[in-house]
């Protein structure tokens, strides 16, 4: 396999894994039941799991990772209410405290980074659990969603 060919099965494996955290991330807003989402998401985990022949080791390597992913953006996604409601009274405020509106907003981009990190983290530990054919299988499978 020529080293383009790799790390364009690299790129596709972690493509899957982002995309996968950032729909996820996605339907979160609109879902206020997180355990329905995290189900639905290891569901979906399971079956590309299916499709290229996981064995055990590998299967709980991955549904533990993307659980732990699920907890971070989870987390990540949560304090955004409040955040919300904060950037809402500086606006109804007369005096709105524009030192707070930006530590605001540093705040969300450090928690949305930190998740967005653990995505990247989750990806390349599936990276590493799974084998190169498998690998690929993921690749065409991420590959084909993306020409829909």
């Amino acid at each position: 396999m020529t080293r383009k060919k790799k790390w364009t099965i690299v790129a596709a494996a972690g493509t899957a894994v982002v995309a996968l955290g950032l729909a996820g991330w996605h339907k979160l807003r609109g879902c206020h039941d997180a355990k329905a989402l995290q189900g639905h998401l290891t569901h979906k985990v399971d079956r590309v799991l299916d499709r290229v022949d996981a064995d055990e080791t590998q299967r709980s390597k991955i549904l533990a990772m993307t659980d732990r992913v699920f907890d971070e953006v989870v987390t990540a996604h949560s304090s955004s209410t409040v955040t919300t409601q904060e950037l809402l009274e500086q606006w109804n405020s007369d005096a709105p405290d524009a030192e707070r509106l930006h530590e605001l907003i540093d705040q969300r981009v450090a928690a949305y980074r930190k998740a967005a990190h653990e995505i990247v983290d989750g990806m390349l530990e599936a990276h590493a659990t799974l084998n190169a054919e498998q690998r690929a299988q993921i690749g065409q499978i991420v590959a084909k969603r993306m020409r829909h």
